[in-house]
């Protein structure tokens, strides 16, 4: 809970953004959502008219107690980059649409949930399989081809096609494999990593996990994730400082290093280099990695001044990645900028691989999401504590900025 005098500072702070928007972004739009949503992620579909693209978000409620909850998918109208800039920018509270009026958000499906969704993801081969961490700890699995737009009158019960039991307790560790169809992993304040196999015959409706790291562990998971490479290789990162990274073949942890100062938060494996990774934590830094010698950093990317919750790479560019956390901002990094010689004067907005801050919440961050569809880039989701959920890119001539050699 903010103090008033802070509220004044981050109301003065929104202001100054708000006011610099038209030179700082290509593309921004804000919706107020009825409830705040710990999540956020864009499905990889894209139907392209004259003017107009359509695509889908996932969000998940956590709205207050005996209130019914939701996963939600969101379907999500932008005008294509070749129209005027104006025409994308939008503020839902004020519906300014730079002249163009179907640019929005509207909400596709509602599907009733259990409690207050902690995670959800979608099945990287096929987008219409979504999984949701709960908070007593069962991951559920919903086809949405199989769920009406929403619950029939006076049925909020929650229907999940299946339920993936293994975990106790909540967490935010939730993660698909891309190269082993089917598996997923979950972790959380158990400190129990699960793995199944959705293909395996399920009795009930539900299925116990094909295996467990139960004893590894000293302390909550608080994420985890599938290497995009070496498809028998997992990451966890814990409150306990620690990284492992399992090998499912063996059931044992391959590496093991303390990673940060304080518990961490994020992890993410680089979509373009089969070694790199980065970490996130509670100590205000992202730190990058590779599995070859993970005795100290490649490098501290500091510019945070609160805790990181989530840490993300480009799907597009192999050098960028996105962090996000309680000190209201989305910092997006360039790795190829690192040791860019600065000025004084640029040293004191941030170290030279820092390429842009966007500062358009005035609440702690829950998720961040970059779009992997064809053509949108630059183009992130972002989900906050106040109920806010931002659609952005920043300007073009930012991220085009030639790197000197």
């Amino acid at each position: 809970m903010s103090t008033p005098n802070e509220e004044v500072i981050i109301n003065e702070e929104y202001k100054i953004w708000k006011k610099h928007t038209t030179f700082l972004y290509d593309l921004i739009m804000t919706y107020a959502l009825e409830w705040s949503s710990l999540t956020v992620e864009w499905l990889p579909s894209k139907q392209i008219g004259d003017a107009y693209s359509t695509q889908k978000l996932i969000l998940g409620t956590h709205a207050y107690a005996n209130e019914p909850n939701y996963l939600l998918v969101a379907e999500v109208t932008l005008p294509l980059p070749k129209t005027s800039i104006d025409s994308r920018k939008y503020d839902s509270s004020h519906k300014e649409t730079g002249g163009f009026g179907n640019v929005g958000l509207s909400f596709v499906q509602r599907i009733a949930h259990e409690d207050e969704i902690s995670k959800s993801r979608h099945m990287p081969q096929n987008e219409g399989i979504i999984a949701t961490k709960t908070k007593k700890g069962p991951v559920y699995i919903f086809d949405l081809t199989k769920h009406p737009p929403a619950p029939q009158a006076n049925d909020n019960s929650c229907k999940p096609n299946l339920k993936l039991l293994g975990n106790t307790q909540d967490g935010y560790g939730l993660s698909w494999s891309k190269l082993h169809e089917g598996y997923i992993a979950s972790g959380g304040e158990d400190a129990t990593l699960c793995i199944w196999d959705i293909n395996s015959s399920p009795k009930d409706a539900t299925l116990r996990p094909m295996m467990t790291f139960s004893n590894q562990h000293t302390s909550v998971i608080e994420n985890c994730a599938w290497h995009p490479h070496q498809k028998d290789l997992i990451g966890t990162v814990c409150d306990d400082r620690y990284v492992r990274i399992f090998d499912i073949r063996d059931k044992k942890v391959a590496i093991k290093f303390m990673g940060h100062d304080a518990e961490i938060y994020g992890i993410d494996f680089a979509p373009f280099f089969g070694t790199a990774f980065a970490t996130c934590s509670a100590d205000h830094t992202v730190r990058l990695w590779d599995t070859r010698n993970v005795k100290q950093p490649i490098h501290t990317l500091a510019a945070h001044d609160n805790e990181v919750f989530t840490v993300q790479y480009s799907p597009f560019n192999e050098s960028i990645l996105a962090s996000a956390g309680a000190d209201r901002r989305v910092m997006v990094w360039d790795q190829s900028r690192i040791n860019m010689p600065q000025s004084e004067e640029d040293a004191k907005d941030g170290p030279p691989e820092l390429l842009f801050i966007h500062g358009g919440h005035t609440s702690r961050l829950n998720d961040i999401s970059w779009n992997a569809n064809d053509g949108e880039n630059w183009v992130l989701a972002s989900v906050a504590q106040d109920n806010i959920v931002q659609i952005w890119q920043m300007a073009s001539n930012i991220y085009e900025t030639p790197v000197p050699n």
